[in-house]
C-alpha cells in the first residue's frame, strides 16, 4: 500500500537462475484501485476440488480474512462474492471474519476454470483470492510404464499402462481410450490406428496379428532382418510416439 497519494512505479524482478533463451512472461496482470486500505484482505486457503469421475462440478472452499488490507482486525463483513471467470456463481451475505465457506459450482462444459473470492465490508471490496482447477473429463496425458522386450525369435513386445491423469491434471476414463503405435523401420514410418472398428486387432505387413492382451499390453511382431533397426527405433520413439488419440471406442492396440 502506498504511503501517500501520487504517481507510483511498479517493478517486476525475475529471480530464477538464468538459462540460454530464458525470458520472463507475465500473464493476467491487473491493476485495480481499492476503495480503502480498510477493505478486507484476501481470503486464504482457497481450494477448488473437481467432481469425481469427470463429472461437471466443483467445490470451492476458503477461509475469510480476519484483517483488513492494512493489517488491522476486521469487525464485520458485508458480503462475499465467488466467481468462475467473470461469472458470479455465489453471493454470500451471512458471513463473518475468519469463517470457512463452501460453494458448489456446476459448469455446463469441461475446462480449466479460474475461481475468485472477494470479501467486502463497509469500506468496499477487498483483495482478490484465486484458485484454478480442471473440471470434467480431461484429454489424455502420456501413457505410463512403457516397456520394450525382445525374445530369441526376434519378436518385439511393447507394453504400457493407460494415463493416470489428463494433460491438465484432470480425470481420464481409461476404458474409452484408443492408441496409435508407430513402428520405425529404416526410413519408412508405418502407423496403425486402433479404434472401435478394429475390434482389438493389430496388424503389420508380413507379420502375424495378435488380439488384445490384459493391462494394455500389446505385442508387435517384426521379421528377423528388421529386428535391430526396429528395436532401436522403438526404444527411441516409444515415449514420444505412443500416445492416446481419443475417448472413442474400446481400449485397444
Amino acid at each position: 500500500c502506498p504511503a501517500a497519494d501520487g504517481r507510483a512505479c511498479i517493478g517486476l524482478h525475475a529471480a530464477s537462475t538464468y538459462e540460454a533463451g530464458y525470458f520472463l512472461t507475465i500473464d493476467d496482470l491487473q491493476l485495480r484501485e481499492l476503495a480503502s486500505v480498510h477493505a478486507p484482505a484476501a481470503a486464504t486457503d482457497v481450494q477448488v476440488t473437481a467432481a469425481a469421475a469427470g463429472a461437471l462440478g466443483a467445490t470451492i472452499t476458503c477461509t475469510l480474512p480476519l484483517t483488513d488490507i492494512s493489517g488491522a482486525p476486521l469487525d464485520a463483513l458485508t458480503q462475499v462474492v465467488v466467481k468462475r471467470g467473470t461469472q458470479t456463481i455465489a453471493t454470500l451475505t451471512d458471513v463473518t471474519p475468519g469463517r470457512t465457506i463452501t460453494v458448489n459450482d456446476t459448469p455446463t462444459s469441461n475446462g480449466n476454470f479460474s475461481y475468485t473470492v472477494v470479501a467486502s465490508n463497509a469500506y468496499g471490496a477487498g483483495l482478490v483470492a484465486k484458485a484454478t482447477a480442471y473440471v470434467g473429463e480431461d484429454t489424455p496425458g502420456n501413457v505410463e510404464n512403457i516397456k520394450v522386450n525382445c525374445d530369441a525369435s526376434g519378436n518385439i513386445s511393447l507394453s504400457w499402462d493407460a494415463p493416470s491423469v489428463g494433460t491438465h491434471g484432470g480425470y481420464v476414463n481409461a476404458s474409452t481410450l484408443s492408441y496409435t503405435v508407430t513402428d520405425m523401420q529404416g526410413q519408412k514410418t508405418e502407423t496403425t490406428h486402433c479404434g472401435q472398428a478394429d475390434a482389438g486387432m493389430v496388424r503389420h505387413p508380413g507379420a502375424r496379428s495378435e488380439r488384445q492382451r490384459p493391462r494394455h499390453a500389446r505385442r508387435h511382431r517384426v521379421c528377423g532382418r528388421c529386428l535391430c533397426p526396429a528395436l532401436r527405433r522403438v526404444v527411441q520413439q516409444a515415449r514420444h510416439r505412443l500416445r492416446p488419440v481419443g475417448h472413442s471406442g474400446k481400449r485397444c492396440l
